[in-house]
This record gives C-alpha cells, structure tokens and sequence, in this order.
C-alpha cells in the first residue's frame, strides 16, 4: 500500500506575515521547534507547507468548518512529489525545497518550491539517485484565489544539463474527510466505467471496490464523504496519464515517463475542488465536475445531469445528452440544455423516458460546450437494483457483473491522448 499517515505537533516561536488579508489571500512564514513552515490562506482554506520535507502540506483545513484533512502519523501530508519509475516512497518526497511566496496580481497568491535534484535521496529511498535524474530542477507551486476555493498546482521538471532526460511524475495526496475514512467513497475512471472504492461505515466493516485502475479513460479522482456531503475531486492531465491509484486515504495518480530535452521542461497542472450536494461523480475537469444519475420512478426513468463549474463561473455552456441502448444501439433520447451562467453550485437538468428497455442496459452521454473547452463523458444505467447491485455487490466491484464474463459487458474504450515531445 503507498498510502501515508501523519500529523504535526508543534510549538510556535515566531510568525512573520509575507502579506496582507484585506486582499482576500494572504501568507505567513512561522517557526515551529526549528521547522520553518509557510501558510497561504484564503476565505475559504489555510494550507501550511514544510520546504525541508520535499514541500510537503502539513495541513489542510477548511475555514468554514475547521475541518482538518490531514491525519496524525509520522508522514501524513499532501502534495508529496515522487518519481512514477520508483514505487512508494520516492526520494522526491524527503528532500529539502527552497520557497518563495509569490502574487498573481492582488487576489491570487501562491508558494513556489524548487530542489535540485542531488546524487543521493532524490531517487527511490534514500539511497543513490539514477543518474538520469540527478541535476534536474523539479519545482511545484501551490496557488490559491480569494474569490473561490480551488487549489492550482503547476509542476516543471526542468533539464539543465546537455543530454536529454527520461522524466515521469507521480503526485500523492494523503487526507482524510471528516477525521477518518469511513463513509468515504472514491471514484476512478477506467474501461469499466467509474468504479468504486467503498470504505466501510463501522470499525471492522468490509471495503468494497478498486484500488488500482491501470488503464485509465479520463484524467480526474474523487472522493466523498456521504456524512458531510463534501468531497474532493483531482483533475490531472489524461494525455500523460499512466495510472491512478488510491488506498482508501489517498488521491494517487502515475504520468508516464516523457523525453526531455536540454535546456527544456516538462511542465503539467492539477486542480483540487472542493464540492458539495453531489451524490456521485461521472466525470471532472479543471473546467466543470459533473454527474449522470438514471431513477426508475414507475413506467420512466428520469435522467438528471447534475453540474457546477471547477475554476471559474462559466457563462454559454451547453449540454447535449443522448441515451442510447447498450444492446440494441437505438437512440431512445437526446435532449440539450443551454445553460446562461453556470457557478461553483450545483445545477441539475432533468428529462424523462419510458423505462421499457433501459433495465436492458443504457449509456447516457454528455458532452458539454464551453467558451474554450469541449468535453464528452457518459455512464451505463440498467436499472435502480443494478446501480445498487455496481457499487456493494460482490461481483460488480470485482469484475464480474459489471465488466465480467458477460458478452456483452459495458466497456469504454479510452480517448486518444495527445502528446508533444522534445527531440532527444
């Protein structure tokens, strides 16, 4: 298992403010029983970062709650850096970053982290690093926004010296809803449609579900926690994904391993939400997090297709939804929805069709149009008991009702990735 646990306890010395709340973000430098850590904070969260612990967030806690993420343990944290060639723990995630707290205009703040990349401990442990690796300028920077509550991560790896290097990033985050992982649910897209991983409600209870999804088809995680109907969703970049990954506690995702040319960078982002009142996830992006429900409710189903903006408020976007027969491939549905203005609070459309058929087994797809972007997602509904049945059932979430032995299982065959590459 790579998943972490940890806490802080520490005694504050000093506390030095970088800069000022009546912006709405604001930073502090403090120093704790010798360790230097820096909080960024805006309306909505304070985050705290260790630089000499490969960067890492030592804590996560919501302001309207005070919900602390971050659990007790010797390394619990999130944003751990590693190398995705070395299987947990990468050297990445213990060396010493250099900081700076820097400003996007007078709203955004951020804290930029950087190591160079040394012959010892910046490969899998702490013992020597491979010699493709060493030298290279890895830098992270955490951003944070007065007006929503979002977390931008930009990651480079940077190639200084004169050969070309072989780099692939792998991102870990290690948290808890609540306080813990019961009534937690995750969501991984994969060939098989989102699958689950289901933690249990009671000490001792059984966890249902998928760990590892190898072969995945879009580039987002998520969790939620049914108590306080807050989750988290991770949006990443698909066109480098290699796998994903999560214990139950942690949000894991593996890029593949890209050329890198002298003198150039990799450079990728992922975006953390926060979001509320959705029961399920069909489908995240840095642009919108969104869900496709189906409900019999006598002779018809209703569709709804529940959405809410990720980065920004949207303005034009539409919706385009068709329901076609798995089995028979008929187009039983289509509807459109054009949405003026769309926030950070969930919408949901809705339309009905007759349920004769759909017990058969129905894809409902999606595609939503924005001003700059265009995304396209769907899930497979046969029915009230099967929705049930997906989730706890002991064939569903091992691969056998679902995407087992069955002729004509549902399967989803993964989007073409685009990728753009150095000359060596």
């Amino acid at each position: 298992m790579t998943g972490i646990r940890c806490g802080m306890v520490a005694i504050l010395i000093a506390a030095r403010f970088v800069s000022g709340a009546d912006s709405g973000v604001s930073s502090r430098v403090t120093n704790e029983a010798g360790r230097v850590l820096v909080t960024l904070s805006n309306p909505y969260e304070e985050l705290t970062f260790e630089p000499a612990l490969g960067g890492r967030c030592v804590s996560f806690r919501f302001l309207d709650d005070n919900e602390q993420l971050i659990g007790k343990g010797s390394e619990a944290a999130m944003f751990l850096d590693h190398w995705s060639k070395y299987p947990w723990p990468s050297g990445l995630m213990r060396l010493p970053y250099q900081h700076e707290v820097v400003k996007d205009g007078e709203t955004r703040i951020g804290l930029k982290q950087w190591v160079v990349v040394p012959p010892a401990g910046g490969g899998k442990g702490e013992g020597a690093t491979s010699p493709e690796l060493v030298g290279l300028i890895v830098r992270k920077t955490v951003w944070l926004d007065a007006d929503h509550d979002g977390v931008q991560v930009d990651h480079e790896i940077e190639n200084p010296t004169r050969e070309s290097r072989g780099v692939g990033l792998y991102v870990q985050h290690n948290f808890n809803l609540r306080g813990d992982i019961a009534h937690d649910i995750w969501y991984l897209p994969s060939a098989q449609g989102v699958v689950y991983n289901i933690q249990p409600t009671e000490e001792g209870g059984k966890i249902y579900g998928t760990d590892w999804v190898l072969e995945p088809t879009a580039g987002w995680m998520g969790v939620r926690d049914h108590r306080s109907r807050r989750g988290l969703i991770f949006a990443f970049d698909y066109n480098y994904l290699q796998k994903i990954y999560t214990c139950g506690s942690t949000a894991e995702w593996f890029l593949e391993t890209v050329p890198v040319a002298p003198g150039k960078s990799f450079k990728t982002t992922h975006v953390i939400k926060p979001v509320y009142d959705f029961e399920d996830f069909a489908h995240a992006s840095k642009h919108i997090v969104a869900d496709i429900r189906g409900t019999e409710r006598g002779k018809e189903v209703e569709v709804a297709l529940d959405v809410a903006a990720v980065s920004q408020p949207l303005s034009g976007v539409i919706l385009e939804v068709t329901v076609t027969g798995w089995r028979s491939k008929r187009n039983l549905a289509s509807e459109t929805f054009r949405l003026d203005s769309l926030g950070f609070d969930k919408t949901r459309q809705t339309f009905r069709i007759p349920s004769k058929g759909v017990t058969d087994g129905v894809v409902i797809q999606a595609t939503a149009k924005g001003p700059d972007f265009e995304e396209r997602f769907e899930t497979y509904y046969a029915g009230n008991d099967f929705e049930h049945e997906r989730r706890y059932g002991f064939f569903a979430v091992k691969g056998g009702a679902l995407a087992g032995a069955q002729a004509d299982a549902y399967i989803r065959k993964p989007p073409r990735k685009v990728k753009h590459f150095d000359k060596p």
